[in-house]
């Protein structure tokens, strides 16, 4: 019997988070891992099929797979945030606030010439994610 579908979009959610965390983490790091988007899909898969129950069907795999992507954009734009928000308070402590930073991100991202690494690393992410959502998808399939 499925769960209630709010508990599985709840579960979807969350699943993804534990690729979006890693993928903050190992920005920390210095480092982009591909694990991160495919933690994000994968996680987003296990909360649909596993907690939720659910059958995944094409929409349900198309679902996840977008919801593990726009994890992996939100925990991009979160770790510049942090980024930047270092590289200010390096200068003047105590400056930068996480939340007016993360207000003013575009500006930032401009004005600090970081587009084109943000895209990068975005597009390398959401590579190894959609490559976690079609071998997602493939074990999926029943005979």
């Amino acid at each position: 019997i499925p769960r209630n579908i709010v508990v599985t979009l709840v579960a979807v959610v969350l699943g993804a988070a534990v690729g979006g965390g890693c993928w903050v983490f190992f920005f920390k790091l210095g480092r982009i891992a591909a694990i991160s988007g495919c933690l994000a899909v994968m996680g987003a898969i296990w909360g649909w099929s596993k907690f939720g129950r659910r059958e995944l069907t094409t929409g349900a795999w198309v679902f996840c797979v977008l919801v593990g992507a726009g994890m992996i954009f939100f925990a991009n734009y979160v770790s510049y945030a942090w980024d930047i928000m270092d590289a200010i308070n390096e200068t003047s402590p105590g400056r930068a606030q996480f939340t007016k930073i993360m207000a003013n991100m575009p500006s930032l991202m401009k004005e600090m010439d970081l587009w084109g690494s943000f895209i990068t690393n975005l597009v390398m992410g959401l590579v190894f994610a959609a490559l976690a959502g079609f071998g997602g998808r493939s074990g999926g399939k029943k005979e």
